[in-house]
């Protein structure tokens, strides 16, 4: 029996921090993108997260990586 409640106190710890890591990792601000043309002017994201307004940084590169 108390091999029994260990087991499920160690199942839901492991079910607790999955779920919290899960959580937290949906939480954190991220922007997805890709190498893009910029001679239109206009840049896109494909998705981004943000618990609230703020800007895009975009940097203009060479092929070197370098502005």
């Amino acid at each position: 029996m108390n091999k029994s409640i260990n087991n499920s106190f160690l199942k839901f710890g492991l079910a607790a921090c999955l779920f919290s890591f899960s959580a937290f990792s949906f939480s954190s601000p991220s922007i997805e993108g890709a190498d893009q043309d910029m001679s239109a002017g206009t840049v896109t994201a494909k998705m981004a997260h943000a618990d609230e307004n703020g800007w895009m940084v975009v940097h203009r590169t060479d092929e070197s990586m370098k502005p």
